[in-house]
């Protein structure tokens, strides 16, 4: 229920997932101001809707009808202001007339704290969010991420938000609220900066203002390549085949160093310059780099990966081509609902959604990782598995021997994506293990990993008989690029698929290389694969049988690019790289202040006197050549130097301030180190600090949903230790003597 991107998007997962999904547009009162609307007109709103019932209903005219439509559903998502909800269409605090099971409210803040009321756009929410920081390089301004990233992110979350709230609901018999904040969406995409701040202050080493992914993407004979190694063997191989051995060695100073970085760049360019991108990538790919082609719409509708298997598909209907949901069901034999379940394994948390649940998790990384810290956040017992000698490799980013003798524990991003959960060590290349793997799994509900399609084969754990062994099991694999196709085997990490999606296709400026976003990828992917997750376990409450779900990682963010291929397949302009300024909205962009800060400023045509009389000039207001959006487009150069020449003479809050005061939607470029000093995520409790006695306290990331249930906290413990947890689970849970856990440990299998 609303008109922005967020709703439609959520809506469109959740009916991609079987349910019978409305839209229902809302017009009158400005009932999301500041957030861009788009009408039902507009090509990717058609896709978004199709499928889908759809009205248009008016606020203040037509609250009868709205509350008709709130009281037959079971899920209502609305993106109104705050306010306007209990103002407008409930009849009670918190509630509505015949109220629905769940209501899900998404807007750019949330629904509490000193910003609830506060105008926003994509460009002003990643800039507060610390995106834009993240991406300016020396010199240059923050980079604004295009392709309405921000209403995306609150889309996905809010769809995660109505499943979990769904099957709340039905275990307590009454409503459940939920109240998802876009900026906490967010935040909670950045890889953990301000835990690896916190880190780094406490051993007394600088805080890094700039890390990059090098080369990332680097210009060849026929287009752009990102080339993204992932550790020190990939640069010094990387290195050995460009010819720079000079670089051997130096990933990490290369990264953080301006100086260096500019060298190796200028060094590398002419080699790649001599190169066609396809050459480059299938060279790289094969030395087990992740390296792609930096594709735009029309370079995904010819992805030879994408092609094969059959991610577009042509809609008559429509007249372009849309992607197909990234998800593929495999289900088995329907076993008895009323089956009685296998004990649990005494871990989790009680009293929510997902207690009881047991998973085995085998994920690494961050986007694997992500979907079994949510679930065990909200209840399930999740059992990660790693070796000494295969541990998670996340465990490495974000740490250094400067940190410890034990620095492996001490990763700000592995600690932050697996809290709630215990761990477990299996050697699963030896017999034993796997046949300890297998045990696990033949009692377990959830079966995850994200590994390469050949390895759980490999690891003596055919997903075939481990589900002929386990009929209600689900088994969630989230290859790169799936488990067939040219692409199958091809090495990948966040940059990899923002550069294979058309993500990073759109950001950027004009006359500039394209820019990944920065790592959210991964989150994406992962609130997709829980979405299939949730998906699953409902069929499973109904049937009793499991189900196999493949989400190759690139496909799942094939929805949030659409817009290239639907503009792409139906022969006009595909969108491209525009800086920081915006194809609606003018002035757009993100501009200096005093003392190095940054205020990023998003325009409509109601805000423009407003702008005008904050920066002196009200005549402008008067310009009839500058009355609309359209028309200030273009004079951008000449009113983006009348902006800086007011914003350099003001720090950035003062900037904010003027600004928000005359009505315009603005707002400061955060630090992204920063992040836990911010005034809204105080308010909101968005984080909490953990003790974890092998290293010490931080402050760690919540959820960007609030449910009315709870929990009191978004975690409940921090992440293990390195098999903190393996004798007690095989004795406990499998039924181990002494002698067979100390035989195992001397062999080397624990």
């Amino acid at each position: 229920m609303g008109n922005s991107i967020g709703v439609a998007y959520a809506i469109r997962v959740l009916a991609d997932l079987g349910a019978r999904a409305a839209i229902v547009e809302l017009t009158g009162r400005d009932p999301s101001p500041g957030r861009q609307a788009h009408s039902s007109d507009d090509p990717l709103f058609r896709y978004l809707r199709r499928g889908c019932r759809s009205q248009r209903l008016d606020l203040g005219t037509q609250d009868e009808q709205i509350r008709a439509e709130v009281a037959r559903a079971d899920i209502v998502i609305l993106d109104l202001a705050p306010g306007l909800w209990e103002r407008t269409i409930a009849t009670e605090p918190g509630g509505a007339t015949a109220r629905a099971p769940v209501l899900v409210r998404l807007s750019p803040f949330g629904v509490t704290g000193p910003r609830a009321d506060r105008k926003a756009s994509d460009l002003t929410l990643q800039a507060m969010a610390g995106w834009s920081s993240r991406l300016a390089e020396p010199g240059e301004s923050p980079v604004f991420v295009g392709g309405d990233v921000a209403e995306y992110a609150g889309g996905i979350h809010a769809a995660v938000a109505a499943l979990t709230a769904w099957r709340h609901a039905r275990d307590i018999d009454d409503c459940v609220e939920v109240d998802v904040s876009i900026f906490e969406c967010l935040v909670g995409m950045l890889p953990y900066p301000t835990v690896h701040a916190e880190i780094l202050e406490a051993a007394g080493i600088p805080i890094p203002h700039f890390t990059r992914s090098l080369p990332g993407v680097i210009a060849c004979a026929d287009g752009w390549v990102g080339v993204n190694p992932l550790n020190v063997q990939g640069w010094n191989d990387m290195c050995a085949v460009i010819g720079l051995p000079e670089f051997h060695d130096r990933l990490r100073e290369a990264q953080a160093d301006d100086a260096a970085s500019a060298a190796f760049r200028s060094l590398a360019t002419p080699w790649f310059l001599e190169r066609e991108v396809d050459s480059v990538v299938e060279l790289f790919q094969a030395l087990r780099i992740p390296t792609s082609r930096v594709v735009d719409g029309d370079g995904l509708l010819r992805h030879p990966q994408l092609v094969a298997r059959s991610a577009f598909t042509s809609s008559p209907e429509l007249g372009f081509s849309v992607p197909r949901p990234p998800w593929r069901f495999s289900t088995g034999a329907a076993a008895p609902v009323a089956a009685t379940p296998t004990p649990s394994w005494g871990g989790g948390r009680a009293g929510l959604p997902y207690s009881g649940l047991k998973v085995v998790d085998l994920t690494i990384y961050w986007a694997g990782p992500i979907v079994t810290m949510f679930l065990a956040a909200f209840g399930a017992d999740v059992l990660k598995v790693e070796s000494r000698a295969r541990p998670d490799p996340f465990r490495y980013s974000t740490s250094s021997p400067e940190l410890g003798d034990d620095w492996w524990e001490r990763s700000a991003v592995w600690q932050a994506t697996n809290l709630d959960k215990r761990s477990l060590t299996l050697d699963l290349t030896h017999p034993d293990g796997q046949r300890l793997a297998r045990r696990l799994i033949t009692e377990a509900d959830v079966l995850i990993e994200n590994f390469s399609p050949r390895v759980l084969a490999h690891l003596g754990l055919d997903v075939e008989t481990l589900r002929a062994a386990n009929p209600g099991l689900i088994v969630v694999r989230m290859p790169a690029f799936g488990l067939d196709g040219p692409f199958r085997d091809h090495v990948a990490w966040a940059p990899t698929f923002e550069q294979a999606s058309g993500m990073a296709h759109v950001s950027g400026r004009a006359d500039g290389r394209p820019v990944p976003p920065g790592g959210c990828a991964d989150p994406f992917a992962g609130m997709h694969g829980l979405l299939a997750l949730q998906a699953a376990l409902e069929q499973r409450d109904r049937t009793g049988a499991g189900v196999a779900i493949e989400m190759a990682q690139l496909e799942s963010l094939l929805g949030i690019t659409a817009a290239q291929v639907i503009a792409a397949s139906s022969g006009v302009a595909v969108p491209g790289r525009i800086g920081n300024r915006h194809p609606e909205l003018s002035p757009h962009g993100i501009y200096p202040c005093a003392a190095g800060e940054w205020v990023a400023i998003a325009v409509h045509d109601n805000e423009w006197r407003g702008l005008a009389d904050a920066l002196g000039y009200p005549t402008l207001a008067d310009d009839r050549r500058l009355a609309t959006a359209a028309g200030r487009r273009g004079a951008d150069d000449e009113l983006d130097g009348i902006i800086t020449g007011w914003t350099a003479q003001r720090s950035a809050a003062e900037a904010e301030t003027s600004l928000l005061f005359a009505g315009v939607t603005a707002g400061r470029v955060a630090p992204a180190a920063t992040l836990r000093d911010d005034e809204q995520l105080r308010a909101r409790k968005y984080f909490q600090a953990i003790h974890r006695p092998a290293t010490a306290t931080y402050h760690y990331p919540g959820w960007p949903m609030q449910f009315s249930f709870g929990p009191a906290t978004p975690h409940d413990r921090p992440a293990p230790t390195l098999g903190e947890h393996t004798e007690t689970i095989l004795r406990e849970v499998l039924g181990l003597t002494p002698d067979e856990l100390r035989e195992l440990h001397e062999q080397g299998v624990t």
